[in-house]
């Protein structure tokens, strides 16, 4: 913040008197810099507002040039911002790790002392992590695989996913912090000397989190790879979260309906509607028919979620028509239509469960017909 200041305060200094500004020029056009910090405000803290002031060409010449160490300090600011806020889901998704306050002395000794204990080598890492010591975090995450990985065996797998989870997480994070900085300088400031380098770090960071990825899929932690394919998509890295999702279906020979149900979201959450709907339809084509009622359960769900209301209760009625005895299909059909806020629908259709469905128990159907006056 002491930038900011600094440099708000050279622009104070040089501002000219409101006599001299109201004679010449009053409606001037904004600088290239007024424009910027326009639109750049959105991304900057509340309290670090930039003042311009209006004068002639060489004044305002000079203030683009000694203003710019402000945009600066706002994108470190942006940078922190980011560290925090990474840092609290990172340790959200981190399970089993003591919140307690160690230095890093104490982390190192701990891990000496235990060292196949997963969680003190990620509670090591999120230490450096607050600290925003990342090429020390990743030397330490290197020890912890090669410390975990020296007795083989299905715990040795699971401690190291944990582990892999987290630095995915990190790592995943810190890309799309770059793509993040990468746009905002195309954006506002047409960066093309420094594109080349730019792309050159975001192919180096992806490369690390693909390598981390396969890894993770080689330990056979399925759980803990569907959970990275959802921190993924969360951080806008679909293409990478598409493969991961893309793979687990291959892989569990298009059986598993999660899988499914996790490409189909990938693609909705990065607007690819066609080829959610194509992931859609393959798996009632590959899935048993016996779970394709309640895969379809779920597909409506998605869909509503990202706006499809027609679509989704299109799907559950043809369920409904094909299975009427389905009580998972019309709770999910009632509850569907009360959250389109259809409530006349709803209790139709509850009426209509109730006396095609042996033990559909009005008690659920009134609890769901209930939600929408709460």
């Amino acid at each position: 913040m002491e930038d900011n200041s600094s440099s708000t305060q050279g622009i104070s200094s040089r501002k000219r008197s409101k006599t001299d500004n109201s004679n010449k020029n009053p409606k001037k056009a904004k600088t290239l810099l007024d424009e910027v910090a326009n639109k750049y405000a959105e991304f900057e803290c509340p309290s670090t507002k930039m003042e311009v002031d209006e004068g002639d060409e060489e004044e305002e010449e000079e203030n683009v040039i000694s203003d710019f160490p402000v945009i600066q300090s706002s994108k470190q600011k942006l940078v922190d911002d980011f560290i925090e806020e990474l840092l609290k889901d990172v340790e959200s998704n981190a399970t089993r790790v003591a919140h307690k306050t160690l230095s890093i002395e104490q982390c190192e000794t701990e891990v000496r002392n235990q060292p196949k204990n997963a969680s003190k080598w990620i509670q090591y890492m999120l230490l450096l992590l607050r600290a925003v010591q990342l090429d020390r975090m990743r030397v330490v995450f290197e020890r912890a695989m090669t410390e975990l990985g020296r007795n083989p065996g299905s715990d040795s797998d699971t401690a190291r996913g944990k582990v892999l989870f987290v630095a995915i997480s990190v790592e995943a994070g810190l890309l799309n912090a770059i793509n993040l900085e990468s746009a905002l300088s195309k954006m506002f400031f047409h960066g093309a000397e420094s594109s080349a380098s730019r792309g050159q770090l975001e192919q180096n960071q992806l490369d690390r989190v693909t390598v981390m990825v396969d890894k993770l899929q080689a330990f056979g932690q399925l759980g803990t790879v569907r959970a990275v394919c959802d921190r993924l998509s969360d951080l806008c890295l679909f293409e990478l979260a598409e493969q991961i999702a893309k793979s687990l279906v291959k892989g569990n020979k298009a059986q598993e309906p999660v899988d499914w149900l996790n490409l189909v979201k990938v693609r909705l959450r990065a607007g690819k509607t066609t080829e959610a709907r194509e992931a859609e339809a393959n798996a009632a084509r590959l899935l048993r028919l016996a779970l394709i009622p309640s895969f379809v359960c779920s597909v409506s769900q998605l869909e509503l979620k990202f706006g499809d209301m027609e679509r989704a209760l299109k799907l559950l009625q043809e369920q409904i028509a094909a299975h009427p005895q389905r009580k998972d299909v019309h709770l999910a059909y009632v509850k569907a239509l009360v959250e389109c806020q259809r409530t006349r629908e709803a209790k139709l259709a509850s009426d209509k469960a109730l006396s095609l469905v042996k033990n559909m128990k009005k008690e659920e159907l009134d609890k769901i017909l209930s939600i929408k006056s709460k």
